[in-house]
């Protein structure tokens, strides 16, 4: 593929692995990549979360001393929504099998032109499928 850029400093973990991953298989624009870089820090933040939260309990006090849950698990979640919607964002390609067994990679552009035809087409009628109904 083409030059990336530099891979930001502050990834670590999934998130770089998920940018490396990514960006060696695919190209993307700017806002794509941009688009990228923030579901990988997202990554990133959630290893982080995760990590904190593996040695905390579930519930903690509340302000009127009342069992709560921890506020941690809120914030695990709302980030794991982030990562949903920014990998979905960007319209990831299904990896596809060549003849030689490997994965082939497809532009994200060139997917959204995929899908973009197939809906563009998808109410037409095929010229044969008119004849067998007596049309022209």
């Amino acid at each position: 593929m083409t030059d990336h850029p530099t891979i930001p400093a502050s990834l670590r973990g999934r998130g770089r692995e998920l940018y490396e991953t990514l960006t060696d298989a695919l190209e993307f624009t700017p806002a794509e990549h941009a688009t990228l870089v923030e579901a990988c820090r997202t990554a990133t933040l959630l290893d982080d979360l995760q990590e904190t939260m593996d040695g905390a309990p579930f519930t903690v006090l509340g302000s009127q001393r009342q069992p709560v849950a921890n506020p941690l698990l809120a914030e695990l979640r709302s980030h794991r929504l982030a990562l949903v919607r920014l990998l979905a964002a960007l319209g990831l390609p299904d990896l596809e099998e060549d003849d030689g067994g490997g994965p082939v990679y497809r532009s994200v552009t060139s997917v959204r032109a995929q899908r973009a035809a197939k809906a563009r087409w998808s109410g037409h009628t095929k010229r044969t499928d008119l004849r067998r109904e007596g049309g022209r």
